[in-house]
């Protein structure tokens, strides 16, 4: 989209539509966070993970006899190897029955084996078989999996933060128009477009000139003209960004003319 019509905009504040709001908030970064957020939700879903049970664990825990009451294959192989469950009951030391389950790789345990439970002290609902899992899958593995939302959450925030300056820029900046002065790569993105940091100045209402800098997606829409649309905060002219860095896919109600 070619940025010329927005050499004259109204004056702020300006109405931004509701979907372009939306996709600056989340941005590319915030679409690979929401990635790795859904993906690492679903794992975590799909294996039954209880890391607050494993913590529960570090913190206090005490052991007893216990006894198997079932045993069986599941579907789940971890290196190759199927997992086993346990059933299994106790008392603890509040005088009460417990039931609970475990997992370990391949059998260890059959229907009746007397065993020794550690369960959290202050919460004896979390238990497992001494030596075995309270998750399908290793604690190794829990950590990993419950990274991924974790990292993919902090992309998301980290969108947000600077999609709501960018709005706020779109709703209340002035226009400038600025000199690119240094553009480089930086990296690839997923989909293997190069990532360009753009080093430009411009020269704000004050009659002073600015620098800023900004990383976008080398779609050609940046550089294509002599001098770029830019908008920035007339309070703190350093914050600023290029017009053309924005996922333009509606059209902004922005200018005079519509």
């Amino acid at each position: 989209m070619s940025s010329s019509r927005f050499l004259a905009l109204a004056p702020p504040p300006r109405p931004v539509p509701l979907p372009l709001v939306c996709r600056t908030l989340l941005g590319t970064l915030g679409r690979m966070g929401s990635m790795f957020l859904g993906a690492g939700m679903l794992f975590v879903l799909a294996f039954g993970v209880r890391l607050g049970d494993e913590l529960r664990f570090v913190l206090s825990s005490t052991a007893v006899r216990g006894t198997v009451v079932g045993a069986e294959a599941t579907d789940t192989y971890v290196n190759d190897e199927r997992v086993y469950r346990y059933d299994f009951r106790f008392r603890a030391h509040d005088g009460q029955d417990y039931a609970g389950q475990s997992y370990s790789v391949g059998r260890w345990f059959d229907t009746g084996d007397r065993v020794f439970i550690e369960y959290a002290t202050e919460h004896p609902e979390s238990s497992r078989i001494e030596g075995t899992w309270i998750s399908p899958v290793p604690t190794s593995a829990m950590a990993l999996m419950a990274a991924f939302p974790i990292f993919g959450a902090v992309l998301v925030v980290r969108s947000a933060i600077r999609g709501v300056r960018q709005v706020g820029l779109l709703m209340h900046g002035s226009l400038a128009k600025g000199r690119i002065l240094v553009s480089q790569p930086v990296r690839l993105s997923p989909k293997d477009t190069p990532i360009l940091k753009h080093e430009y100045e411009f020269l704000a209402a004050d009659g002073l000139t600015y620098y800023g800098a900004a990383r976008a997606l080398d779609t050609g829409l940046i550089g294509d003209e002599p001098e770029e649309p830019i908008l920035y905060d007339s309070v703190n002219p350093n914050r600023s960004m290029f017009i053309d860095s924005l996922p333009l896919g509606w059209k902004l109600e922005v200018d005079e003319y519509g």
